[in-house]
């Protein structure tokens, strides 16, 4: 009988359990809540229209200046700490919760790394309510601030500790090829990425081979596949394949 190579899997959070979209959302709600109390109009569609425009700049301070010839910074940084602080209304994909049970019912431990702001993650995963469905939690930021968020591969030391293997045991499952694999490929990982046509990442490319998953798939529901394919990569060659599409 094979030993089994990888022996846990680790996700990334953002528009890879939940839409971030709705996130956003929730944030701009509130935030022109705050808006409309002080000043008496709303300024929601304003920043649903920035964001829809791809607007790269501070959509807080551009939403303001659709209004004001000037905007005090002071109440921008207070519309930042809304926007991060409120309690946000969001869900889980349901593809998440078909392959998170189907982890649980394999017996494959299962961990968490996420960068932003530990407080906002925090929040968020409460939310989600992913404390019973995950083991382990990394949160970067906790580990010293932006220079220990991905590519960093602190986090997946550390998480890899938490559930008593090694790195190269471990499979990453993400959605953004910028900063999702490289260090879990440096680090000998296993990569799956999912691609979501809602996200802001779908359509973004590697920028280099190391940049890659090993496998992409449409869904959370088919990630038991995917960790078929690269466990028999790794039975074969010692080591994941190259980049290939898993069943549907």
């Amino acid at each position: 009988m094979n030993v089994r190579r990888y022996k846990a899997v680790v996700f990334d959070l953002d528009d890879t359990l939940y839409p971030y979209a709705q996130y956003r959302a929730s944030g701009f709600r509130v935030v022109s809540d705050y808006v409309k109390k002080i000043f008496g109009f709303s300024i929601r569609d304003d920043l649903e229209a920035l964001q829809a425009s791809g607007e790269q700049g501070d959509l807080f301070t551009l939403a303001l200046q659709r209004h004001f010839k000037t905007v005090e910074p002071l109440l921008v940084q207070r519309m930042r700490e809304i926007y991060r602080c409120h309690t946000p209304s969001i869900r889980l994909y349901p593809d998440s919760q078909i392959g998170l049970a189907f982890l649980s019912a394999r017996c494959m431990p299962t961990g968490l790394v996420t960068d932003y702001y530990g407080h906002v993650q925090r929040c968020k995963v409460e939310r989600l309510g992913l404390a019973p469905l995950i083991h382990s939690f990394v949160y970067s930021d906790d580990l010293g601030g932006p220079e220990y968020w991905k590519p960093s591969p602190a986090p997946f030391h550390i998480i890899a500790l938490q559930l008593e293997v090694e790195t190269h045991e471990l499979v990453f499952v993400g959605d953004d090829p910028l900063l999702d694999f490289l260090a879990p490929r440096q680090l000998g990982m296993g990569a799956i990425r999912v691609v979501r046509p809602d996200t802001d990442s779908a359509l973004r490319q590697a920028p280099t081979p190391l940049h890659e998953a090993h496998v992409t798939i449409p869904s959370l529901d088919v990630l038991w596949d995917a960790l078929q394919m690269l466990e028999r990569a790794a039975q074969v060659d010692g080591a994941p394949g190259t980049p290939a599409l898993a069943a549907r």
